[in-house]
């Protein structure tokens, strides 16, 4: 999965900010336009953690998702409190 970055606010002469990258992506952020005074940038989306195991977690904090696909076990973290897993 790509992370998607947000929009900058271009060098057209408007000093307008950058917007924010994707929550749970690890989009990037835009950048703020400048018209001689600088414009604030956006900030960067949180991250995700995937996690794909042929074995079934005997645990885990932070509440991930969870799924099977093709007989592999995965979990997907996307709080920003962090986790663990235990196999």
């Amino acid at each position: 999965m790509d992370g998607t970055g947000g929009n900058g606010g271009g060098g057209n002469g408007q000093s307008s900010p950058g917007q924010n990258g994707s929550n749970n992506s690890g989009g990037g952020a835009g950048a703020g336009g400048y018209n001689g005074s600088a414009a604030i940038g956006g900030t960067g989306g949180s991250g995700v953690v995937i996690i794909s195991s042929p074995i079934a977690a005997a645990s885990t904090t932070g509440s991930p998702s969870s799924t099977t696909y093709n007989g592999n076990y995965i979990y997907i973290f996307t709080n920003t409190s962090g986790g663990t897993i235990t196999f």
